[in-house]
């Protein structure tokens, strides 16, 4: 039960912020005359998270966005920021702990497999801000989630 409830507050979360993504676009393009570059702002961030997401397991930087997208490094942290109420690396890791969550619960990986899939440079890097953002460790929330 604890998992259908978790799985639907993540997908909530995550249609939230969607949402909250497209009133934003919507009501600052309404009011601002500078509607072809907004736009571009947020066709870049909707495609840099789905670079972001679909190399998880590399290792990403904020340099190697910019030179991907050709956008200079303060107005790409700016921009992204704006539209998606997070920082690029608070972002990314927070896609890399979800991917790491799903792993958990699905999988019998072990957590240093489950941590290099997801990006982290080893279990210690996941545990430290698997504790930050779920408030346990990998192990505490595989026992709790696959009971």
């Amino acid at each position: 039960l604890n998992f259908i409830k978790n799985d639907v507050c993540n997908n909530l979360l995550q249609t939230s912020a969607v949402c909250q993504l497209i009133l934003k676009l919507c009501l600052y393009s309404k009011n601002n005359p500078v509607k072809e570059k907004n736009n571009l702002y947020v066709s870049l961030i909707i495609d840099v998270i789905h670079y972001m997401k679909d190399n998880l397991s590399q290792k990403i930087t904020i340099d190697d966005i910019c030179k991907k997208f050709y956008i200079p490094k303060s107005t790409f942290i700016r921009a992204f920021t704006k539209y998606t109420c997070f920082s690029p690396i608070t972002y990314l890791t927070k896609l890399r702990i979800e991917k790491a969550k799903n792993l958990l619960i699905k999988t019998d990986s072990d957590i240093t497999s489950i941590a290099l899939e997801c990006g982290f440079f080893d279990s210690s890097h996941l545990e430290r801000y698997f504790r930050q953002y779920e408030s346990c460790t990998p192990s505490n929330y595989r026992k709790k989630h696959t009971k």
